[in-house]
């Protein structure tokens, strides 16, 4: 796959270089410093320093000045083109020797490159070449004889080099004073080196700063510089500044950047990244997917800025740690392309760098919130509100333990950091709706434990949890494509193999919501996981079952159209055909909108539902089938729903035929007249016997005359064993028989009182 690089530099990641752009009008400061340098008469030797922490733009003022000078020397006056510039840095040569060869070897080739070197400087510039060749030659023709040349040429006593130095110091000296050359030397990267260097370098500068016509430059962090200084002499950071002003004569500091100046080019840096990522994203889809956005989504960069500019815009010094940031969201925005929200992105690799233990704390509190400020059950029964005030005080107590680490300053309020901070992690305020819940799903944010949290830590997508949201939308594209309903229905089968099933369901909701044309899939969908087994002993809430009919109903419900979810229902049943998954699949979806119940009197009938007769043809055809259910649940499902849809043709004469022709089905048609206990339906009894009106709903399907001669055949009932009369007792489909035979005789003893009264 083709990186995209930053247009500007043909690079991906950001370097720390000075920078040619002038971002923050810094020009003008480097521009009057050369004019005065230069301007400068009378010989006498400077020593300017430029401090700032580092990254803070100090290399920048020095490649400004580079080029204020070769401008300004392009002038005619003589003391102006007399100017020479050279650079050095330090950080590149070990040891005090190597230091200061260097230091004069720069010096004096800047003033003139083909001025013959004095004997002194020939012997101090060769001194240590020379020694270095000759010994490599020795060991090379006698072994061990090299090191015996160095240790020689070694005792050279300090007195010896303190002349050979004097000399070339004076030569210098000589040559500035006789030409009027002047020098500017720029020294970078002084904060770079260990702390034995700073003081050698610092040493060495103290040898040669007196020269006239000079100008040393020297571009440090004041702080760290003096720190290591007066830890080495004495007296403290304060003792380190003490020793510097006797080096330097001007001491400048980097203009420093406005916060609106900062927080624009963070910002611009920022965006040019996702944006980078966005369209590589589109070129590597290519036609495949247009609708893929090429610009950062508005509502989602302002929350990202919202949240930004709170927690780390005030952390951020120096351009260095722009480009640090800037470096880190580039490559772990491009490990999980699409799989993640950009703007999350940024924020946590922010976190990482600016407050470490911030981002180490989040995975302990964040997935673990809720087992965190779980609340006592009885107490929430007794006393909701007082429970829902100790909730806010513990979610408060962990926004200020999360606040505490990061490191802010006394002077900056911390209620807009803990606003901040909830704002990213809304779960940890007061109040977070499902819908809030929901959205930020969809969003792919960092405050979805479940599904996406763990994805920003590990940059990866793991498949033991988790499904790539790229996955869920390629089979997408496949389902609706009725051409391709058989690669979609293989695909589909491969995904709720796999131990991801429940999150795969999740995710198909949630993109299912988003579209538009979710009839073709959910049909699959219900097609496909109908033919899985219905999971024994496993809980209901967590079966694939479960999970695929809780999602349909979930997208179901998103359509406001009453009438178009009821048609969108009828189509999934129709679609399956297995009665079982559709039962578990009407326990989800089915208000009464769904269902035909009779019209009150007085009222007007509605329409029927589609949904609900489908349901009752099924429960039928199954009947006579063969099909005997076993299951209490299902046993209640299919008689109520056939009990519902007496409006279909020749219907309950099929009742009828089945109820003669099998007694087995005939008692269960009984629990037409019950109340199901559905708490009890894992035993035998789980009926409750509505009496003579339940006798009256039996007899809508079964007539009178039809009802005797099937309970005729029924065993008889055991001598002196009375049914249950408490509403908390229930039947067996044996006892329900009984049951129903007992409302029998009490209705034809009530019809024969009259008649009796009427003889007297």
């Amino acid at each position: 796959m083709d990186i995209f690089r930053s247009p500007e530099t043909n690079t991906f990641f950001s370097y720390d270089e000075a920078a040619a752009k002038d971002e923050f009008e810094r020009r003008s400061f480097s521009d009057r410093l050369t004019r005065l340098i230069i301007d400068e008469r009378g010989g006498n030797p400077l020593v300017v320093s430029i401090v700032n922490p580092w990254g803070g733009g100090k290399s920048t003022i020095l490649r400004y000045i580079q080029d204020a000078v070769a401008a300004t020397t392009r002038d005619e006056s003589p003391h102006i083109k007399n100017c020479r510039i050279t650079t050095f840095n330090p950080w590149r040569y070990a040891g005090e020797d190597q230091l200061l060869f260097h230091l004069f070897e720069r010096l004096v080739t800047s003033i003139n490159e083909k001025s013959p070197l004095s004997a002194s400087q020939a012997i101090l510039k060769l001194l240590p070449k020379w020694i270095k060749r000759t010994a490599l030659i020795c060991n090379w023709l006698a072994p061990g004889t090299g090191s015996l040349l160095e240790g020689f040429f070694s005792t050279i006593s300090p007195e010896q080099f303190e002349i050979h130095l004097d000399a070339v110091r004076q030569t210098t000296r000589e040559y500035l004073a006789k030409t009027g050359v002047r020098v500017i030397m720029l020294l970078d990267d002084v904060d770079r080196l260990d702390p034995d260097d700073i003081m050698l370098l610092f040493r060495a500068l103290k040898l040669i700063v007196d020269l006239p016509n000079t100008t040393f430059i020297i571009a440090m962090d004041d702080e760290h510089v003096s720190d290591v200084i007066g830890k080495r002499i004495g007296g403290g950071i304060e003792g380190g500044r003490r020793y510097i002003e006797k080096i330097v004569n001007v001491r400048l500091s980097v203009p420093k950047i406005p916060d609106d100046v900062l927080d624009d080019y963070v910002m611009q840096r920022f965006k040019a990244v996702w944006r980078r990522e966005l369209k590589e994203r589109a070129k590597a889809l290519g036609t495949a997917q247009k609708s893929k956005p090429t610009e950062p989504d508005p509502q989602d960069e302002e929350r990202t800025k919202s949240i930004f500019r709170a927690l780390h815009l005030h952390h951020i010094k120096t351009p260095r740690t722009v480009k640090s940031i800037e470096n880190a969201f580039a490559f772990a925005l491009g490990l999980l392309p699409d799989e993640v929200n950009a703007g999350d992105v940024l924020l946590l690799e922010a976190t990482r760098l600016l407050h470490p233990q911030l981002y180490l704390a989040l995975p302990e509190v964040i997935p673990n919130l809720e087992k965190n400020i779980s609340r006592p059950f009885i107490e929430t029964m007794m006393n909701e509100d007082a429970d829902n005030q100790k909730t806010r005080e513990q979610k408060a107590k962990i926004v200020r333990d999360l606040v505490n680490l990061i490191q802010t300053s006394p002077f900056l309020p911390q209620k807009p950091i803990e606003e901040a901070l909830i704002r990213w992690f809304p779960q940890l305020g007061d109040f977070y709706s499902r819908d809030e819940e929901e959205e930020n799903e969809r969003a792919k944010r960092i405050c979805s434990p479940n599904y996406y949290f763990w994805r920003y830590y590990s940059g990866a997508v793991h498949k033991t949890r988790d499904v790539a949201d790229a996955d869920v939308e390629d089979w997408l594209d496949l389902a609706i494509n009725s051409e391709k309903k058989s690669q979609a229905v293989e695909a589909l089968k491969n995904h709720l193999g796999k131990p991801y099933f429940r999150v795969f369901f999740k995710k198909l909701g949630d993109f299912l919501i988003a579209r538009q044309d979710s009839v073709l899939p959910l049909n699959i969908i219900a097609e496909v996981a109908s033919t899985f087994p219905e999971e024994e002993g496993v809980d209901s809430a967590w079966s694939l079952w479960h999970q695929a009919t809780a999602m349909i109903n979930t997208v179901i419900k998103k359509t406001n159209d009453k009438k178009k979810q009821i048609a969108i229902a009828t189509e999934i049943v129709k679609a399956t055909k297995n009665l079982r998954w559709n039962f578990v699949f009407f326990d989800h979806v089915a208000t009464a909108d769904y269902l035909n119940f009779r019209a009150k009197e007085g009222e007007e009938q509605r329409q029927p539902s589609p949904f609900d007769e489908e349901l009752a043809q099924q429960s039928i055809e199954a009947y006579e089938s063969g099909f005997s259910p076993q299951s209490n649940n299902l046993i209640c499902k299919m008689v109520w729903s056939i009990c519902r849809n007496l409006q279909i043709p020749d219907l309950a004469a099929r009742v009828h035929k089945l109820a003669k022709e099998n007694p087995d089905v005939a008692l269960q048609f009984l629990v037409a007249g019950c109340t199901f206990v559905s708490s009890e339906s894992h035993k035998a009894a789980c009926w409750q016997w509505n009496g003579d009106k339940g006798l009256s709903e039996v007899e809508k399907i079964i007539p009178m005359l039809a009802l005797k001669l099937i309970l005729k055949d029924l065993p008889k009932k055991p001598h002196g064993l009375e049914l249950p009369s408490d509403d908390f007792e229930c039947l067996t489909l044996q006892g329900v028989g009984w049951a129903c035979l007992d409302s029998i005789r009490e209705r034809e003893d009530k019809m024969k009182e009259p008649n009796a009264t009427e003889a007297q």
